[in-house]
Order: C-alpha cells, then sequence, then structure tokens
C-alpha cells in the first residue's frame, strides 16, 4: 500500500499486492530484474547469429539439424528464461496472522503487512484466498492509503479502517488489464483490509460497522 508520503510513478512496477509505487522505495533493479543478460533480445540475436557462426570447412551453413539447430533452440530457450524473469512478479511468503471479528458476527483470519516490503508485495502474483481469509495492512498512525490492482490475479473488496471503524469500501476492484482503464482507490486509514471480491455484499459489511483485532 501507498501512504501520504509516497506517490505512483506511472509504468513502475505496482508497490504491494495493488499500491502504487513510491519513488524512495521501488527499485527497478532489485529482485529478478537484476539479470539483463537473460533478455530476449539477447536470445533473438542468437537466434540470428546461428546459422552465420555455424559453417563447414566448405564455407556453407551447417545443416540446421546439427549444431546449427542446437544453437537456435538454446536461444529460444534464454529469450523464454529471459521473458519470464522480466515479468516476474514477487510474491510474498505466508505472513504471520491475526484475527479479526467485523460487526461483531463476521469473523476473519488474516495475514499481516507490517513491514514496506510486505505491503509492497501484498497480495500480488497470488491465485486467490482461502473462504475466511484476508490480507491486513497495519500502519502506525491514520494516513492516505492508495490502492491499485497491478500485478492481482483476482477482484477484490478492499475495507478502509480508522480507530476502530469502517470507513471507506471499494466492491469488486477489478485486476489491472493492460487495454484497462488504470484506477486508484484512496482512503485515510490505519488499517486496510482486503478480502475476495462479493465478501462485504455475502456479509453486509457496511461504512460504520466496528471492527476488532486481536494483533500478535
Amino acid at each position: 500500500m501507498i501512504t501520504q508520503r509516497q506517490r505512483r510513478v506511472p509504468g513502475s512496477p505496482r508497490i504491494r499486492c495493488s499500491h502504487p509505487p513510491s519513488n524512495e522505495r521501488e527499485d527497478p533493479s532489485r529482485g529478478l530484474q537484476r539479470f539483463p543478460r537473460f533478455s530476449p533480445e539477447w536470445g533473438i540475436l542468437l537466434a540470428f547469429l546461428a546459422p552465420v557462426c555455424v559453417r563447414t570447412r566448405t564455407g556453407r551453413p551447417w545443416r540446421f539439424e546439427n549444431f546449427g539447430l542446437g544453437l537456435i533452440w538454446l536461444s529460444l530457450a534464454v529469450s523464454l528464461v529471459g521473458f519470464t524473469i522480466a515479468h516476474a512478479v514477487e510474491v510474498n511468503p505466508p505472513l504471520s496472522t491475526g484475527r479479526m471479528v467485523i460487526a461483531g458476527r463476521v469473523a476473519l483470519t488474516v495475514e499481516l503487512a507490517r513491514t514496506p516490503e510486505e505491503q509492497v508485495r501484498g497480495l500480488s502474483g497470488r491465485p486467490g484466498l482461502k473462504p475466511g481469509h484476508g490480507m491486513l495492512f497495519v500502519y502506525d498512525r491514520p494516513q492516505a492509503v492508495s490502492i491499485w490492482m497491478k500485478d492481482m490475479r483476482f477482484p477484490l473488496d478492499i475495507i478502509w479502517i480508522r480507530a476502530g471503524r469502517i470507513v471507506a469500501i471499494e466492491k469488486n476492484a477489478p485486476p489491472l488489464t493492460p487495454d484497462g482503464p488504470e484506477r486508484v482507490y484512496t482512503a485515510i486509514a490505519d488499517l486496510v483490509l482486503e478480502v475476495t471480491a462479493g465478501l462485504a455484499d455475502r456479509q453486509k459489511i457496511r461504512v460504520g460497522d466496528s471492527v476488532q483485532t486481536t494483533l500478535p
């Protein structure tokens, strides 16, 4: 998530599950992005050079079923690895959990994203949430928290909480798509809960509901 001090840089990787990145914390060269030698461009270059570099004593290209074909396949594999690395999404490991009760009747188990790194990754890259589970972003004071849906794989209900009460709900926020609009959802909170889309409607969760948390 993003605090009031953090601003989203257009076109940069998402901060945590659905949060615009920070100029101070986001380093595009970190993590899996550190290996440009595996970029697809290298594989494409090798594919073009293979039939040129591999020749017989007569000066004619070897048959592709020989070493040249193997080199081309190797270059394509390098391209695939480079593409995978360049588009990898950092995923949070399982985080410590707490308990939450909304309106005295909706009990949830919540993973706790407390550090900037955990909040940067959030739910990015995960296939979904178990029933009755969510992720809770914990802040030391109320602040403007902006959320976007880059690298998400499923829609969310996003619930902002301040001083033990729900102050805002965004229902069914969809994952960001390359050709879709880029939406950013913002409210002032000291806790933000993300759950699978539809939970707020099914459980009739509303702004003003009380929230009780038990956090380790």
